[in-house]
């Protein structure tokens, strides 16, 4: 079957789609699937892991994109966002765990940043606080220092980060970039199975995107 049209057409309750894949292609291999994004907006495309094909006759496949999702910020977000939209991505990513597990991982790097200026600056120092308090509750996580926390880390070290963790949580359906400026990295992103956006778009659409997929994989 071709991916593109059934991507585009409409479809009853009952039509299904199961991408397949060898287990030891995926960490070298998933994101290559064609039209990877559009298929996993799609609620009924089903993403299976298999040893052989006797696992997608039996049942026994692993599952793969299947519920919840995970942010992971451009690295002026933190920078730029102002204290209102930080707290409204916080009510959204604990709307959005109400039915499937969400979380925001930030890189080592903005972390510091923000921890440094927090010394000098009150709306840092609220930002923080509010991020730390997310750490708590299980839907901020900070990395590990990485590639990505060089000084100047081009979009090719920030694209394969995201492949990294796509692989690490390949149970979650949806990763996304949150980015001051989408129209830079979408296209290249998006090739990849990652959903670029602002976070004007995110607040707006995340919640309804993600409804179809309710289940946990955490």
């Amino acid at each position: 079957m071709e991916v593109l049209p059934f991507c585009q057409a409409e479809h009853l309750e009952e039509d299904m789609l199961i991408i397949i894949i060898k287990n030891e292609d995926i960490s070298s291999h998933v994101h290559e699937i064609p039209h990877l994004l559009r298929l996993k907006l799609l609620p009924n495309v089903i993403f299976a892991g298999v040893d052989g094909p006797e696992d997608v006759v039996n049942y026994t496949y692993q599952g793969l994109f299947k519920s919840g999702g995970f942010v992971v910020s451009e690295e002026t977000v933190l920078e730029t966002i102002t204290i209102g939209q930080l707290k409204e991505i916080v009510k959204v990513l604990e709307k959005l765990n109400e039915n499937g597990r969400w979380k925001w991982f930030i890189h080592y790097k903005e972390d510091k940043k923000l921890k440094e200026d927090r010394r000098v600056n009150s709306i840092a120092q609220k930002k923080s606080l509010i991020l730390k308090l997310c750490q708590q509750a299980n839907i901020v996580e900070v990395l590990h220092y990485h590639p990505c926390d060089s000084r100047s880390p081009k979009k090719s070290e920030e694209l394969k980060c995201l492949l990294n963790l796509q692989i690490q949580h390949i149970g979650a359906r949806l990763a996304l970039y949150l980015a001051d400026k989408p129209s830079i990295t979408r296209e290249v992103f998006e090739k990849n199975g990652i959903l670029v956006t602002d976070i004007a778009t995110f607040l707006g659409t995340v919640q309804r995107l993600s409804a179809p997929f309710r289940t946990t994989y955490w």
